[in-house]
């Protein structure tokens, strides 16, 4: 049996297929996607891509200034640090989404999600 061959795009479609990521025919102007559907069947039109330096919604993020916090988490139940960061991993990252920034520099909502810490 035969590998199959990954089918190549065609570069030679409308942009209003593209932009509706179809597959078009271009066969004729219009298209047959843009003539069934009543498009504007746009073969010249560029589409302009957004720059990556200007991406909405992310932050740079410095490296930690404190090694040691004061609101860090305290083990419970007898529990070791080391086997605390066992269960609870945290990954550093260089960015972050501006939507999970949090305020007040913890988060309520997971007391809220898992009741009362006693």
């Amino acid at each position: 049996m035969e590998p199959k061959k990954r089918q190549r795009r065609s570069r030679a479609g409308c942009w209003t297929c593209r932009n509706r990521r179809k597959k078009c025919d271009s066969v004729s102007f219009p298209c047959g996607n843009c003539r069934r559907l009543g498009l504007d069947c746009n073969t010249e039109t560029k589409l302009v891509w957004e720059d990556d330096s200007r991406r909405q919604g992310m932050k740079r993020r410095g490296p930690s200034k404190s090694t040691n916090p004061t609101n860090a988490t305290q083990p419970v139940d007898g529990q070791t640090g080391s086997q605390e960061r066992d269960h609870n991993p945290v990954t550093q990252f260089d960015y972050f989404p501006a939507s999970l920034a949090i305020k007040g520099g913890h988060n309520d909502s997971a007391k809220s999600q898992n009741g009362p810490l006693n």
